[in-house]
């Protein structure tokens, strides 16, 4: 009886067995990717995606990957490239802990619950003049 087939990866029937890091799959450096960031700045996206994109091409192993590594490795370079916020909608509270996040002086050591009461009372919330 012969041995079974090899598990595959989906319907595409491949897997990254063969997929070695010596570290020269990447034909982008540090200083020429320090570069396109720097050059990509003001640009729309970002530097980030500019960089994620460069990073996509030159990377020699990308097209052997199965599908869900490529989107691991588009992900894990998103997060380490793409900057993020979140933007949330003003509230006392969100303020208050920001101020005290920052320097706990400025808000004279209250709890960011006082603080937001005060500015509450004193009739101060977001988009206010």
């Amino acid at each position: 009886a012969s041995p079974p087939p090899p598990p595959s990866d989906g319907p595409e029937g491949r897997d990254n067995r063969d997929l070695h890091d010596t570290n020269t799959a990447q034909a982008l450096d540090q200083d020429a990717l320090a570069s396109l960031k720097r050059s990509s700045a003001g640009a729309a996206g970002g530097a980030g995606a500019a960089a994620v994109a460069a990073l996509v091409a030159g990377s020699s192993t990308y097209a052997a990957k199965t599908a869900f590594s490529r989107a691991k490795y588009v992900r894990s370079k998103q997060l380490k490239h793409q900057l993020r916020c979140r933007v949330e909608r003003t509230r006392g509270h969100n303020v208050c802990e920001a101020l005290c996040a920052r320097d706990a002086r400025k808000c004279r050591g209250m709890r960011p619950d006082t603080l937001a009461r005060v500015l509450a009372g004193a009739h101060v919330y977001g988009g206010c003049r």
